[in-house]
């Protein structure tokens, strides 16, 4: 009889789940980090975004003004045009921000989205404040529209 240790073949089949279970715990692990190492990148966003720090001259079709709101005060985009034409300007973000257009002596204030007629050559100024409100990044999105300017009615000059 030989002494020596022997082992039960339960105690094998309970071994053998046990690394099974850890490496199935493992893979979960990683792969959870993997994961959740993609939630904090911004999506991709195919929309060139321009600085209202620079003035901005003959913009693609469709673009955003990204203005940092996080300190008081109004904050000017310059923006010229290429071409006369109609866009639609829509805010981009925190309601509490306060957005107008000013170009000569008018303003115009952009409270949701607006579609305007914008002649070229103009300066166009775009103003956002955060009306004493830590917002951050606020965009204002800028869409050419295939709409005629000329038979357009509601312009601002």
């Amino acid at each position: 009889m030989v002494w020596g240790y022997v082992q039960c073949p339960r105690l094998l089949i309970f071994k053998e789940m046990k690394r099974t279970l850890w490496v199935v715990l493992f893979s979960v692990l990683v792969f959870g980090i993997f994961t959740a190492s993609q939630c904090n990148k911004p999506p991709l966003n195919k929309v060139p975004t321009f600085s209202y720090l620079q003035p901005i001259v003959n913009p693609p079709d469709t673009f955003q003004i990204a203005f940092n709101l996080s300190s008081y005060g109004d904050k000017f985009a310059h923006v010229t045009f290429a071409d006369s034409a109609v866009w639609l300007i829509e805010r981009m973000g925190d309601g509490r921000a306060i957005v107008r257009i000013k170009h000569n002596s008018g303003a115009l204030p952009i409270l949701g989205s607006d579609t305007l007629g914008l002649q070229a050559n103009e300066d166009y100024m775009f103003v956002a404040n955060n009306n004493n409100y830590n917002i951050g990044n606020f965009f204002i999105q800028l869409t050419k529209l295939p709409i005629d300017y000329h038979a357009f009615n509601q312009k601002f000059k």
